[in-house]
């Protein structure tokens, strides 16, 4: 059904082990059938392809993607509020999760279309760029004044520079930060090499969300 969908014309779908490509008439729509019931259906009129008909399907069916300079490959992102002057642009962040719950054992990626408050989490390798960030998160647990309510926006960059998508958060507030050392193997390396890692953390709850693109 997939090649169907994406154009490949019916003598040339690929047929998964232990079943065989037949085309059934009137329309000549291409179905896999179970290799063992082919006669059967032979009889009824469908026909199989000769193998000098069918190809490989890495001839047919080859995997479109964009190239590095039309691919996200960078998240810029701006904080902006009372607390944050001048507003802070940072682009370090190298992972960004909208998500429905963030109280959720599994945080999965997720942005509920709807009115209620929109939550985000942000990944990074702990580095000194974000130096006033830290003292941001650490004011909602240090004695004194909570920081006010701020706005985020996250711009999605491909790899010219360009924007593809710009996510705005409004009224937003730090739920959770916490710094975690990463040595899961089956876990893709922000640092793009298998030994272990520190990351940090933070969860946001925002008021609203604007998306252009």
């Amino acid at each position: 059904m997939i090649q169907r969908a994406v154009g490949i014309p019916s003598e040339d779908v690929v047929c998964a082990e232990g079943h065989d490509l037949m085309i059934r008439p009137p329309k000549n729509v291409s179905i896999c059938v179970v290799t063992e019931h082919v006669q059967k259906f032979e009889q009824r009129g469908w026909i199989k392809p000769s193998e000098k008909e069918k190809k490989n399907l890495s001839d047919v069916l080859q995997t479109v993607l964009p190239t590095s300079d039309e691919r996200a490959t960078l998240f810029t992102i701006t904080f902006e509020g009372t607390d944050i002057t001048p507003p802070q642009t940072v682009e370090t962040f190298s992972k960004f999760v909208p998500i429905a719950d963030e109280n959720s054992v599994v945080l999965r990626p997720s942005t509920p279309l709807d009115s209620s408050a929109k939550a985000f989490y942000l990944e990074s390798l702990p580095s000194k760029d974000k130096s006033w960030y830290y003292e941001l998160a650490s004011r909602y647990v240090n004695a004194g004044a909570k920081p006010e309510l701020f706005n985020v926006m996250i711009e999605v960059n491909d790899g010219k520079g360009d924007v593809l998508q710009t996510w705005k958060y409004s009224e937003c507030q730090i739920d959770d930060f916490v710094i975690y050392y990463n040595d899961g193997l089956l876990v893709y390396k922000i640092h793009q090499k298998w030994q272990s890692e520190f990351r940090d953390r933070s969860i946001f709850s925002c008021a609203g969300l604007t998306i252009n693109s």
